[in-house]
């Protein structure tokens, strides 16, 4: 392979990488507000008694909510996808600058 067509490679991983990350947090960004709002509500003594039951509804929301939507599961897909084939193609490229041709 010339360089252009691993660069051309390397920069798809790079844009599903990036895409799958940015509409992942999309989608998880309602669990870290909730999260966000339990540590303000927890430095309040009056709601402090009832803590575990804040920490059970974050994990239902976790486990049953969010996190099983089809759009978590392809947005994580993509990332995974994208950042195998950025770390692949990187080393590939660097390989051919120094004058070697892997091939995996």
């Amino acid at each position: 392979m010339e360089i252009k067509e691993l660069l051309i490679a390397w920069f798809i991983g790079f844009v599903m990488m990036l895409g799958g990350g940015f509409f992942g947090y999309r989608t998880l960004k309602d669990v870290i507000e909730h999260g966000k709002r339990y540590k303000e509500e927890k430095a309040n003594k009056e709601t402090l008694r009832f803590w575990y039951l804040d920490w059970i509804f974050l994990l239902l929301e976790a486990l049953l909510g969010t996190l099983t939507r089809p759009a978590v599961v392809i947005c994580l897909i993509f990332f995974l996808i994208g950042a195998v084939t950025f770390v692949l193609y990187t080393i590939r490229i660097i390989a051919k600058l120094f004058g070697y041709d892997l091939v995996f």
